[in-house]
């Protein structure tokens, strides 16, 4: 099975493009959004609300941008209705998908680039 596309960010970091230039020359940066993610939908319940606010909470700084919006909206309406007692299994399937794609499992948190202005500062760094 052929390895996934690495982005044109992770090939930057791993410094694969200085390496071998010419091979990743046709491949243009990911599309930047256009902001984070602030803008919380009016017409979710109390329950969902909260599920919205938590999920924000637990998302690795930096990386939900308005581009994610209507993941988050659509995670958090699950992720209410599981908390319900009232969710079917797909419901379950369905928000481990979002979850997933928005880096919010353990194994999708390995994937995730964090920007340099939210990424933690290392202490050993400086020694």
């Amino acid at each position: 099975m052929p390895a996934h596309r690495k982005s044109k960010t992770a090939l930057d970091l791993s410094g694969a493009t200085r390496t071998n230039p010419a091979r990743y020359a046709s491949r243009s940066p990911a599309p930047k959004p256009a902001g984070p993610l602030v803008h919380r939908p009016e017409d979710l319940d109390e329950k969902q609300v909260a599920c919205w606010d938590r999920l924000l909470a637990i998302a690795p700084a930096g990386t939900l941008t308005v581009a994610d919006e209507a993941a988050v909206e659509a995670a958090a309406r699950l992720w209410a209705k599981i908390k319900t007692g009232f969710a079917k299994s797909s419901d379950y399937s369905m928000l481990s998908k979002y979850l997933t794609s928005l880096g919010l499992t353990p194994q999708s948190r390995t994937t995730i680039e964090v920007p340099p202005q939210h990424a933690e500062e290392n202490e050993f760094a400086k020694v």
